[in-house]
């Protein structure tokens, strides 16, 4: 397994949506009862089916919105959604995030929590301490393996749970 989790971070590197990493990384979120960035909701309940009406209640984001990243010059589909740029989030906080840097909308939602309730949200979601002021591809590099961390404590749980 330790050779395993050595790689996710490198097949994170990637612009699939779909991937299995990401999936174990969403597996985690749900195993670990995490709240949905910058909300009260847990990422199991908004996941879950029949909580879905019309409209998806959980969108897929850009932590480094798209729009936002065209402008400073990065425009490849394979560099802006990348996986470590995604996050989810409630469908009302993405449309009013829309193409707004990080370091503007992240004080603006983190002024919403406790800081207990910031820092299980921050290592939750794999952000790096500062993200939000970092440049993009050394956001990236950072969370990737952190990500990875995240998918290994889901793993050791499932684990401990057959033991």
């Amino acid at each position: 397994m330790a050779d395993t989790l050595l790689k996710v971070p490198l097949a994170l590197a990637t612009s699939a949506a779909r991937g299995a990493s990401l999936f174990a990384y969403y597996v985690a979120l749900v195993l670990f009862e995490a709240k949905v960035p910058f909300s009260k909701g847990k990422v199991a309940d908004l996941l879950d089916p029949p909580a879905i009406g019309n409209k998806k209640p959980l969108e897929c984001h850009h932590h480094f919105p798209k729009r936002y990243l065209h402008k400073i010059g990065v425009k490849e589909l394979r560099d802006t959604n990348q996986i470590a740029n995604y996050a989810l989030v409630e469908r009302d906080d993405n449309i009013a995030i829309s193409d707004i840097p990080p370091k503007e909308y992240r004080s603006k939602y983190a002024a919403r929590f406790t800081p207990d309730e910031l820092k299980d949200m921050t290592h939750w979601h794999a952000l790096p301490e500062g993200w939000q002021e970092m440049d993009y591809l050394s956001f990236l590099v950072s969370r990737r393996p952190m990500i990875a961390q995240v998918i290994e404590q889901g793993y050791e749980k499932l684990v401990r749970a057959e033991a």
